[in-house]
């Protein structure tokens, strides 16, 4: 025992490259604290070269990893400082899936092997401070504690949080069950009219004609705000008597006959013999006509009530009709309506002024009162058989190119359904709901001067940042919306 000691002072620097620099300066001792004795088992099998095998005064020696099973040989690692027993013990756990650990405290890994030479130190495990790897630690046997107890942390770390995400992956996936059985239970409904409608639904939908007279839908100033604001959002349109006046609304025209032939025409249904323009809010005739219609005493009331205050602007344009412009098929501007789901669309109405006294035959626009209440109808062929079908209970969708040339039918259709129609004098208004069912009259009256009216729309400004609403499907805007 004598010659072991003297040998490990000589060797103790040397008994493994984790003991010293790759210079070959050796390095300082780790200092020795007191383990905890409960937690390591000495062994009683193997000897020790150290006269004192307390486990108090032990600072290295051999881990011993045992298979409780005897399916396989124990293995004997060599443990640098006797600190790291419980994250050595930890790691060659979850390496060898044994579950017995002997210690036998040894002056160097070479007296070991020497001692024991059946008995072969298959690895070893040295503290961070002293750990120099020269070689690959797969060959050298040797295990970066640090970087073991790091991955170790790092892969506990990744199951928590993959199991946070996993539950949290859940909860969301009930709570998007349970709100889509609620909104589809008790939400609102969104028809797609696709023609898997009955008749009964429809006409829940979308029911009859609610006026038959120019005069049902007149608003003036005798009517308090509530009466104008019942009244238009039953019939979906109003009529306002001289918003402009007849001067204004004369200048106006003088200047849109000109800019017609200056500014570019943009997409209007049937735009043969049509203009559409987009004029300037900065052209005197138009600042004029929006002083009017800003400060008249009818008007500006009716829009208030109907929209709230500070109804945002979002659309100017002025159409033109020319002899022999036809007349357009009935549909709305705009489908899904603030009238059937105010929770998802902010209100939009459109006002209509001629800018000259207008008649049927100039091609006055035709509405039906009611039908803004029809969300979701369409003008696709396939949906006009629907509506006709409903509408017209002869209706047969096979006579459809017949009937749509036949001059009967167009004056049936026209004065027998949606037979509003809005010869207005120059300067008065039609105000609508853009899911009103409408058409532009075609211009037959080759006597007549041309028919222009200037359209303006107007959206419901939003109530704060948290109103989440949005336009009706299909809103053209060509000025900013002002929240």
């Amino acid at each position: 025992m004598e010659d072991i000691r003297a040998e490990q002072q000589e060797e103790d620097t040397a008994l493994n490259s984790s003991f010293a620099s790759e210079e070959g300066d050796e390095m300082p001792p780790t200092p020795a604290k007191e383990p905890t004795a409960a937690a390591i088992q000495r062994s009683s099998i193997y000897t020790s070269d150290v006269d004192n095998s307390d486990l108090f005064t032990a600072t290295h020696g051999v881990l011993h990893v045992i298979d409780s099973t005897g399916k396989q040989q124990p293995i004997h690692i060599w443990l640098g400082d006797i600190k790291l027993w419980t994250m050595a013990v930890e790691h060659v756990r979850m390496k060898y899936g044994c579950d017995t650990f002997e210690f036998t405290p040894f002056s160097s890994a070479q007296n070991w092997d020497k001692i024991h030479p059946e008995l072969k130190i298959v690895g070893s495990i040295q503290p961070k401070s002293t750990m120099i790897m020269k070689n690959n630690p797969k060959e050298s046997g040797n295990v970066d504690v640090g970087y073991t107890y790091i991955w170790m942390r790092l892969t506990k770390a990744i199951n928590f949080l993959s199991n946070v995400l996993l539950f949290f992956f859940i909860v969301m996936m009930l709570m998007t069950g349970i709100l889509h059985y609620v909104v589809n239970t008790y939400g609102p409904n969104y028809y797609a009219f696709d023609g898997s409608l009955n008749k009964d639904d429809y006409l829940d939908m979308c029911p009859t004609l609610s006026a038959h007279t120019l005069k049902d839908l007149i608003v003036d100033a005798s009517m308090t705000p509530l009466e104008t604001k019942s009244q238009t959002e039953k019939h979906g349109a109003a009529i306002v008597e001289d918003i402009l006046t007849k001067e204004t609304a004369t200048q106006l025209r003088e200047w849109t006959l000109k800019a017609n032939q200056v500014l570019e025409s943009t997409f209007v249904i049937n735009n043969e013999n049509r203009y559409h323009i987009t004029p300037s809010h900065k052209e005197p005739e138009v600042q004029a006509a929006l002083k009017e219609i800003a400060s008249h005493p009818t008007f500006r009331p009716l829009l208030d009530s109907v929209m709230g205050p500070s109804s945002s602007l979002v659309s100017m344009s002025i159409i033109t009709n020319l002899y022999g412009a036809e007349a357009q098929f009935f549909h709305p501007d705009t489908s899904g309506s603030s009238a059937t789901h105010p929770d998802h669309f902010v209100s939009e109405y459109t006002l209509a002024i001629p800018l000259q006294d207008t008649t049927r035959d100039m091609g006055a626009t035709t509405i039906c009162p009611g039908t803004h209440k029809c969300s979701g109808l369409e003008s696709s062929e396939d949906h006009y058989h629907k509506f006709m079908q409903e509408v017209y209970p002869d209706y047969d969708d096979e006579d459809y190119p017949i009937l749509l040339d036949d001059e009967e039918f167009k004056e049936w259709l026209e004065y027998n359904y949606c037979d509003v129609s809005a010869e207005l004098s120059a300067g008065s208004g039609l105000l609508y709901n853009t899911d009103l069912i409408h058409r532009g009259g075609g211009h037959v009256d080759p006597d007549a001067p041309e028919r222009s009216v200037l359209f303006i729309t107007f959206a419901e400004s939003r109530k704060g940042k948290d109103d989440d609403r949005v336009f009706p499907v299909g809103t053209v805007h060509c000025l900013s919306y002002d929240r």
